[in-house]
Order: C-alpha cells, then sequence, then structure tokens
C-alpha cells in the first residue's frame, strides 16, 4: 500500500486526491497550483513543489551531488 492519499503533505504539495490505476496525484502547492504529480516524484522527494515555486525560490535548492570525477 503506497503511503500517498488524501490531506497528505509532501513538501508544498497537498493530496487532494489519488488514482491508484495510474499512480498520480491531483495536488495542490502552497502556492494555489493544482497538478497531477506521480506518486514515485512525491515519495522520492524529486518533486516538492510546482514550478512557478521552484522558478520563484520558495524551495530549498536541492542538494548538490558529489563531484565523482577522479582526483588527480
Amino acid at each position: 500500500m503506497s503511503d500517498v492519499v488524501a490531506g497528505a503533505y509532501f513538501g508544498r504539495w497537498l493530496v487532494l486526491s489519488v488514482d491508484t490505476s495510474t499512480r498520480r496525484a491531483s495536488c495542490r502547492c502552497r502556492c494555489g497550483t493544482v497538478q497531477q504529480v506521480t506518486f514515485t516524484g512525491l515519495l522520492s522527494g524529486e518533486t516538492r513543489g510546482c514550478h512557478l515555486c521552484v522558478r520563484h525560490g520558495h524551495l530549498d535548492a536541492p542538494a548538490r551531488l558529489p563531484d565523482w570525477r577522479p582526483q588527480r
């Protein structure tokens, strides 16, 4: 069973309804944007808010990945 249920928060997203057949949730961002979001995106933290919040810096900057280049 998935942890994505109506009323749950994932970052700035509030889950309004879920469709288990497509594994998508109808979510509302705190800014008011309503969008369909995949369960995977919500559970992994890949998406924490809508594109407008990302663009305007309302979300924390994503953590930088380590540099995997070989050391000289």
